[in-house]
């Protein structure tokens, strides 16, 4: 347990807690599922959701920033520390709208099951 620890960042668990399911979880917990997060850079036009993606992803946004349109007009931006994904937009009341990239990014990818788990 301790070397995975030692292996996670602070900000990486910081981060990590911004998935809601995972916002109580104990750095000792978080560290254990931080072994499923995988880092991803993407660059701008990148469509995170809708548009027709179905995936259950959830995307935590380390670097750069990202744009939440519905039917082509921005309504909010999304930077660091900041989650991206279709769960995250039924619970903005929003689950018509599209998050793109708007900048280079670097996001830790959550994968759904793992969302969902708590894990």
């Amino acid at each position: 347990m301790l070397q995975v620890m030692a292996n996670v960042s602070t900000t990486r668990l910081a981060l990590l807690r911004c998935v809601p399911a995972w916002a109580r979880c104990t750095d000792k917990e978080l560290a254990n599922g931080a072994g499923t997060v995988e880092g991803a850079e993407v660059g701008p036009g990148t469509v995170f959701t809708g548009d027709g993606t179905v995936d259950g992803d959830e995307y935590v946004i380390v670097e750069g920033w990202a744009a939440i349109t519905v039917r082509g007009e921005p309504v909010a931006a999304l930077g660091p520390g900041q989650l991206i994904g279709r769960a995250h937009l039924l619970e903005l009341g929003r689950p018509d709208a599209i998050v793109i990239a708007k900048t280079d990014m670097r996001v830790l990818v959550v994968q759904g099951s793992d969302v969902e788990a708590g894990r």
